[in-house]
């Protein structure tokens, strides 16, 4: 049977496996909106982001970059929902933002911002620090358990994964730090993002 199928159809069916993933994933993404800024406020930035043409682009054709940016919103959106009290959102989060990293590993950047949102969201609280790092190594714990759960490779020969990841990465992170020393003027990163 699996001579059957034309190259076509093989294609086809990955994008509309990705664009089914992104219109759940946006109506989670609905769902949350709805939660933190009400039906109508919600209803209109859900509906915007539906047509957004960038998202239509990258949800239609066999590209991650949807499902990516889709799970860091899920992750970012989770975690304000929950307002630094109900665990079950901070849970969610880490396992959105799990899943936004397996799908393409630049959603490690989402990390800082997830600090970012717990401080603020554990500043007016009694007892803050104590909330601020239980609150953290909840969200990581959860974050690293679903990577490691989904990622089989990471069953059998978890350091090898890890070295090879890093070096995989490694050489962006040294271009970045040579880019960044090619000019020493303090103007230079706003210069290249208004250029």
């Amino acid at each position: 049977l699996s001579g059957l199928a034309t190259p076509f159809n093989d294609l086809a069916a990955y994008q509309a496996s990705v664009a089914i993933t992104a219109s759940i994933l946006l109506l989670i993404v609905i769902y949350f909106l709805i939660q933190i800024f009400g039906w109508k406020w919600g209803m209109v930035m859900g509906y915007l982001l539906a047509l957004d043409p960038y998202f239509i682009g990258h949800s239609r054709v066999l590209h991650t970059d949807a499902l990516l940016a889709l799970g860091m919103l899920i992750s970012l959106l989770s975690l304000i929902h929950s307002r630094g009290q109900k665990k079950r959102y901070v849970i969610f989060s880490g396992i959105a933002a799990a899943f936004a990293t397996l799908t393409k590993l630049f959603a490690f950047g989402i990390i800082p911002p997830i600090v970012g949102i717990i401080i603020a969201l554990s500043w007016r609280q009694e007892a803050r620090v104590r909330r601020i790092i239980e609150l953290t190594a909840m969200w990581v714990g959860v974050y690293m358990l679903t990577m490691y759960v989904i990622w089989p490779a990471l069953w059998i020969h978890s350091n090898d994964v890890l070295a090879y990841l890093w070096s995989g990465l490694q050489p962006y992170a040294d271009d970045g730090r040579r880019v960044g020393e090619t000019s020493t003027f303090w103007w230079y990163y706003i210069r290249e993002i208004f250029a």
